[in-house]
């Protein structure tokens, strides 16, 4: 059985704190590992969990109050004999430093520190599906609706913003609104190509809501945030491209479109996000994963 450590009930609400992105009802894949755990606890691991609800903590508290939280990770594992793991959906990791660690991380580690003994290994970001209606004949060949994060979002809308074909919106100020989300899905369903530039973390939410919404991602980033790699051939299932290489997008995207290339590629989205991007099949990857640690 895995050795749940217990920890105050601040650290522990496993309730929907912040309901990102707005089509959102259910909770994170940290709440629902947790639980699952709870109830079908028969996994045989040397790794001890620590069931911590990063995201809600961090959301709740402005990612501050990391002194106290440093202070009562450390009273829990000071035998450092011991191996752990955790599972974080916040973007940056859980910001604190923690020893003799596995972080299953679905937004990444660049604002964790990470040590010797610390290794991670990368998980989809999910959210709920989208109700959807396929289209075949589409309006436009990509699209981006979204926040101004990070400069390689304003460098998309340097280069490619008077592109034929191409709506790029990356706004200042876009509240999350349901109106603004209904606009956001609307273009999506009606795009060849779903723009997918990297945010304030490497990952995106919008990544997978584009094999949902039935278009061909185009993963733009300065690191790549790739799970499940020994199960999915990434280079397949969506248009890999690094910042220097944005000026290159409409040739690529054009190439894909004049070939049988692009119903492969969605074709395979679409495997790939019915059987390996769900909370079902995560959670059961965690499991598999740890349970070689014995």
């Amino acid at each position: 059985m895995i050795e749940i450590l217990s920890f105050p009930d601040e650290l522990m609400d496993t309730g929907l704190i912040s309901n990102y992105p707005p089509h959102q009802k259910s909770e994170n894949i940290e709440a629902q590992f947790y639980k699952y755990v709870l109830k079908n606890n028969n996994i045989q691991t040397n790794l001890k969990y620590i069931p911590i609800q990063w995201t809600n903590y961090l959301v709740r508290n402005n990612k501050y109050g990391n002194s106290k939280l440093q202070n009562i990770v450390d009273e829990k594992i000071k035998d450092l004999s011991c191996n752990f793991f955790t599972i974080v959906q916040y973007d940056g990791g859980p910001l604190i430093d923690i020893n003799n660690c596995l972080v299953f991380t679905c937004g990444g580690m660049f604002d964790t520190n990470i040590f010797d003994n610390t290794s991670y290994l990368a998980l989809p970001l999910l959210s709920d599906n989208h109700k959807t209606k396929i289209k075949k004949n589409k309006k436009y060949k990509a699209s981006f609706i979204g926040r101004n994060t990070h400069p390689i979002r304003t460098d998309l809308v340097k280069q490619l913003g008077n592109e034929n074909g191409y709506i790029i919106n990356n706004s200042e100020d876009m509240s999350i609104t349901k109106k603004n989300e209904k606009n956001f899905k609307s273009i999506m369903q009606d795009s060849y190509f779903s723009l997918c530039p990297r945010g304030y973390g490497p990952n995106s939410f919008r990544l997978y809501e584009s094999f949902n919404l039935n278009t061909v991602p185009v993963y733009i980033s300065d690191k790549f945030h790739l799970p499940f790699q020994e199960i999915i051939d990434w280079d397949k299932l969506c248009v890999l491209v690094k910042p220097n290489e944005i000026y290159q997008i409409p040739k690529k995207l054009d190439n894909i479109l004049n070939t049988n290339k692009y119903d492969e590629m969605l074709n395979y989205g679409k495997f790939c996000y019915e059987n390996y991007f769900s909370y079902d099949f995560t959670i059961k990857y965690i499991l598999n994963f740890i349970s070689k640690d014995n």
